[in-house]
């Protein structure tokens, strides 16, 4: 007597992606959540597979968006109640961004006039001065070159050196990026502010970044890592270097060019444990290495240098796949 009744479908002309889409979010509204999930995962790829940053500095800049995108949906319930309930919401965050922004004002006050905390190319670009009381007279005196009996300072938040027979530096091929361009866990020195280091995506020795530092007067400039490591240890630090127009510079008999310089690190100074064999001119890759015996120190700081103390340069230097190895 009546016909058969037919169940709920999905017209024929829907058929396609986003007709599916829209047909399962009208069917179950709780599917567009999922979508806003999926969305924050590209976001996610998006950063780290374009612009090559880190892991940590793509997350932390999605869940900083996902904070905004809720803010906003908390503004727009809290409108809906009248003007009374939207009061002591934006009382708060008027005090609160009115802090940040003094706050962020006398940061940058200081460090533009007095340099402290850190000096502003320091704070922006992380190209941070050559500081420390082994430079002394005009800057290129050389430090004692002998390791000396320190009191251990106190522990500090650096990368912690297992014994195992492996590289112990972080992002050691330069592939990690920071959001302000430089390679993750490397701080660029300068002495006098002289000279310039920089991430080279088209020239690598492998993987798809190498370091330059370069400079086109003379300059003592490097890229360093410090790390912590063994007393009474004997290591290796080798690296891929690639060099071009280096000369020598101010000394003609203390003769640096590019190199790798490894410090100590003492409680009130950095001492220099060692130094690879420089190298001058215009060259193809090659391997240079420094073999050193920690000592007394349970700290020291991995140098990659053009020019160096004592001594200046000019030319650019490339570095690729450096290593740290107990010998």
């Amino acid at each position: 007597m009546s016909a058969d009744k037919k169940g709920p479908g999905i017209p024929l002309a829907s058929l396609t992606p986003v007709g599916v889409l829209r047909s399962a979010i009208t069917a179950v509204p709780s599917v567009r959540y999922a979508l806003g999930v999926g969305g924050l995962a590209a976001v996610v790829a998006i950063v780290l597979v374009g612009w090559k940053l880190e892991a940590q500095s793509a997350i932390f800049g999605t869940l900083i968006v996902l904070i905004f995108m809720v803010s906003l949906v908390i503004f727009s319930a809290l409108a809906g109640l009248g003007a009374g309930a939207l009061k002591p919401l934006a009382l708060v965050l008027a005090w609160s961004f009115l802090v940040l922004a003094v706050g962020v004002a006398v940061l940058f006050v200081a460090c533009a006039f007095f340099d402290e905390p850190k000096t502003l190319p320091c704070l922006l670009r992380n190209e941070c001065p050559e500081k420390g009381p082994d430079i002394v007279g005009d800057g290129l005196s050389l430090p004692d070159e002998s390791p000396r009996a320190e009191t251990p300072a106190p522990v500090t938040p650096l990368q912690r050196a297992p014994e195992e027979n492996r590289n112990l530096l972080t992002n050691a091929s330069f592939e990690q990026i920071s959001m302000g361009g430089s390679p993750r866990r490397w701080e660029l020195r300068k002495w006098q502010s002289i000279g310039a280091g920089n991430i080279d995506t088209t020239i690598a020795y492998s993987g798809a970044n190498s370091v330059t530092v370069s400079s086109e007067i003379p300059a003592h400039v490097s890229w360093s890592q410090p790390i912590r490591v063994e007393r009474q240890t004997v290591y290796v630090v080798s690296a891929m270097l690639r060099t071009a127009d280096l000369t020598n510079e101010q000394n003609p008999n203390y003769v640096l060019g590019a190199n790798i310089c490894i410090l100590g690190i003492g409680d009130t100074s950095e001492q220099i444990v060692g130094y690879s064999e420089p190298v001058l001119g215009t060259s193809d890759w090659r391997l240079i290495e420094v073999r050193f015996d920690s000592g007394n120190y349970d700290r020291i700081r991995v140098m990659l240098e053009l020019g160096g103390y004592g001594a200046t340069a000019t030319g650019t230097a490339w570095f690729d796949d450096v290593s740290l190895q107990v010998d």
